[in-house]
């Protein structure tokens, strides 16, 4: 639907959101560890070609491979982002795991998932640069990362980046996995205080604890601990009447088809039809586009 509703029902909801919000926004999305072992969540997005990304890479080889598979519309960085300074990366046999913390054995020894994980890897010095420092990155939409514990740093080092931003995905550790890395609560205070809230999670890791019976057990089906997992934060809803038409529309893209919060992306196109920005019929369509299963 165009912003006056006067052309076809899409066949979709991407369809719906490409044509309704992104003549308002197209989004600005930091993927902050943007190594591509599993698509993100955004993947539809960027297919669609409503965003533009800009990802971030320390490791060489992970770096060229997003390059490779680049799109018009992204711009990735070969570096690292976290607190100003010189600092020491690990890299682990399985990339996954490479992270600016070393893997802590103690932690590990208990959690039957992790107990064959190489510890050893190598060291590399790394400048670090502060995401506010970074040339040629601007305001963002949204940010997500997955930085295994430097979550925190990265957060804090983003302030102007992200004052404008509208949510922010980071992965939260629940359970310790490297020397001296910031646990969940260290991230949600730190978030907090640029004026995100916590909205939803998006999933969870949790692992087999050993035990003298673990080989009488199916440890696949008995994994009590929790590790870590995406969380899904939003700027608070109280101050959306202070939020710009930018805002509201990219927080409806992300709600709709990144995390799937569809009264979240509903109470913002409400606003857009309150302000006079869309036509009152927009809400009622996206409904009409949901599945059956969602709809009384």
């Amino acid at each position: 639907m165009s912003l006056d509703g006067s052309i076809i029902k899409p066949q979709t909801l991407m369809d719906f959101m490409a044509t309704t919000c992104v003549p308002i926004s197209r989004t600005r999305i930091a993927d902050i560890g943007a190594n591509p072992l599993t698509p993100p969540p955004y993947e539809g997005m960027r297919q669609a070609d409503m965003c533009n990304l800009f990802g971030f890479e320390p490791q060489k080889e992970a770096f060229d491979a997003l390059q490779t598979n680049a799109r018009v519309g992204d711009r990735y960085f070969n570096v690292a982002i976290g607190t100003k300074g010189p600092a020491t990366f690990h890299i682990y046999p399985h990339s996954g795991f490479s992270s600016l913390y070393k893997l802590c054995s103690k932690s590990l020894s208990g959690l039957t998932r992790f107990q064959r994980l190489p510890r050893r890897g190598r060291i590399v010095p790394v400048d670090l640069i502060p995401m506010d420092d970074v040339q040629g990155l601007p305001h963002v939409d949204m940010l997500k990362i997955d930085v295994q514990g430097a979550e925190f740093d990265i957060i804090s080092g983003g302030r102007q980046r992200l004052s404008q931003a509208v949510c922010v995905i980071p992965e939260l550790r629940y359970n310790r996995l490297y020397e001296g890395e910031p646990m969940m609560g260290d991230v949600d205070l730190e978030l907090r205080s640029h004026g995100f809230t916590l909205h939803k999670f998006m999933g969870f890791s949790s692992t087999h604890l050993a035990s003298s019976q673990s080989s009488r057990l199916k440890s696949r089906r008995i994994r009590s601990q929790l590790i870590d997992g995406d969380a899904v934060y939003i700027r608070a809803l109280e101050t959306m009447p202070e939020w710009t038409d930018r805002q509201l529309a990219s927080l409806a893209q992300f709600a709709a088809l990144v995390f799937g919060s569809h009264d979240l992306a509903l109470q913002c196109l409400d606003q857009l039809v309150a302000r006079g920005v869309l036509s009152s019929h927009v809400p009622e369509r996206y409904v009409d586009l949901l599945p059956d299963n969602l709809r009384a």
